[in-house]
């Protein structure tokens, strides 16, 4: 260690000169200086590196722009695939409204063609003559039906039909007609009323699983209820001067047995003065015969 008053050599342990007795050791020159180290080349962009830029901030935020687009845009994609499926559920369930107005369009104006003719047979003043007949229903009433075939269906003096035609297996007839019947004195004693529209399915009538009884309805119902414990409208009604009427429910079922199908038609009476059942029966048509013989 060489003093740095007087010059003088020394051993690295002492801690004064021993030429002059200055301090050789303070504890602060014994801190070695740390050069700075060198940064490699790689980092500063020399090199394999040096066409490497170092990256900015806004590459970063061009990057994120790139990225949030991306997702703007698939949320767009979704967000129109969602438009475009409810404008179809909106057009379908548009559609299936239209058919089913339609369908109710028809059942009412059939039912409304049907109940026409029921009005116009409940007010044929029975007990008067066709002139007063025609002014209280407000309707014409000829003597001849448009329908040749309506003469064998069955007797009348006069008769008020409907203007649409139905065909009931090759058969045709009017939606619904209304006759009436004169005594001698040419007094209307008898009214009848055909709604041909409840055969619209076939001259069978409507389809029951049982078969219909005297039993079936109750003495004193009346005839809301006997329709609602029948299941379906009659097909045809008569009504007297003797205050009394009937109504008929043709129907068919079909034998467990044979499998063949039996066709009833189902009569109720009903006393006209409080319009409740006094009797009921059935007669059966000979279907088989009906087809199949030649008498």
């Amino acid at each position: 260690m060489k003093c740095s008053k007087c010059g003088a050599q020394n051993e690295d342990n002492e801690m004064f000169c021993n030429s002059c007795g200055a301090e050789l050791y303070t504890g602060e020159n014994v801190k070695e200086e740390k050069k700075p180290e060198k940064k490699s080349g790689m980092a500063f962009g020399i090199g394999k590196g040096k066409d490497k830029k170092p990256k900015k901030a806004s590459d970063d935020k061009k990057t994120e722009g790139k990225i949030s687009d991306k997702k703007e845009a698939k949320k767009l994609s979704a967000d129109e695939r969602k438009k475009k499926a409810a404008l179809r559920i909106k057009l379908i369930a548009g559609a299936v409204a239209v058919v089913i107005v339609v369908v109710v369009i028809i059942i009412i104006a059939g039912s409304i063609g049907s109940s026409k003719g029921s009005k116009i047979a409940d007010k044929v003043p029975l007990g008067r003559n066709i002139d007063y007949c025609i002014k209280e229903t407000g309707e014409d009433f000829a003597s001849t039906s448009q329908h040749k075939d309506m003469k064998s269906v069955a007797n009348f003096d006069y008769i008020c039909e409907s203007d649409k035609t139905m065909n009931i297996s090759g058969i045709s007839v009017p939606q619904w007609a209304v006759l009436v019947t004169e005594d001698s004195s040419r007094i209307l004693d008898t009214v009848e009323y055909y709604d041909f529209s409840s055969l619209k399915n076939g001259w069978k009538g409507e389809h029951s699983n049982i078969r219909f009884t005297k039993e079936t309805v109750s003495y004193g119902m009346d005839m809301k209820t006997v329709n609602k414990t029948i299941g379906f409208t009659p097909y045809y009604t008569k009504k007297t001067s003797d205050n009394k009427s009937l109504n008929c429910y043709r129907y068919y079922i079909v034998d467990n047995d044979t499998g063949t199908e039996r066709v009833f038609n189902y009569y109720v009476e009903f006393n006209d003065v409080n319009g409740t059942v006094v009797n009921a029966y059935d007669t059966e048509i000979n279907y088989v015969n009906y087809v199949l013989g030649i008498k």
